[in-house]
């Protein structure tokens, strides 16, 4: 690794892997996941110290390529990641309460922005940088979404609150 300024990687048509959106996934309440690294970005993801990973080759067809991928961190303190997704009806900001969606969801891509954090070596493991997650756009992948329910249409003249909203309404009542 080396000391001098790593910049935030930017990445167009990601594709998702790994989806711990939600921190439950491995009990340790760390939300994560990972992204596919093309081949032409690995050797200077590395030689930078990125934390890069590589799938084991299937073992019936150990020539099979070994894919790179990143994994990712995500925290929501004091300066959280922007997450959009967006579906064929619009788009939606998601907040550390609903970003838990997309380990449901099918994404058919992603266009990210991931920000380096430079560790030091303490106690026999080495330095490196671990990537965070600034920004994000996923792109739902409708061929595969639900199937619609069949009872909406009966409620098409009720107004459709946004999640928020929701909540505060019913923060109001139960406070009553």
């Amino acid at each position: 690794m080396t000391n001098n300024y790593i910049p935030n990687i930017r990445m167009e048509n990601a594709q998702i892997v790994k989806k711990n959106f939600s921190g439950e996934k491995y009990g340790d309440g760390q939300r994560n996941f990972g992204v596919l690294i093309p081949d032409e970005m690995v050797e200077a993801l590395q030689r930078d110290g990125w934390n890069v990973k590589f799938f084991l080759p299937r073992q019936d067809d150990p020539t099979q390529h070994q894919q790179a991928w990143l994994p990712v961190k995500m925290k929501f303190g004091q300066y959280p990641p922007s997450i959009i997704l967006v579906t064929s009806r619009g788009q939606v900001q998601l907040n550390e309460f609903t970003v838990s969606q997309l380990d449901r969801t099918r994404i058919a891509s992603a266009q990210i922005e991931i920000r380096p954090y430079a560790y030091p070596a303490i106690k026999g493991r080495p330095a490196g940088v671990s990537a965070w997650l600034n920004a994000m756009v996923a792109i739902m992948d409708e061929e595969y979404r639900p199937v619609e329910n069949p009872f909406a249409s009966q409620y098409s003249d009720v107004p459709t609150l946004e999640y928020d909203q929701l909540m505060r309404e019913f923060n109001e009542r139960s406070r009553r």
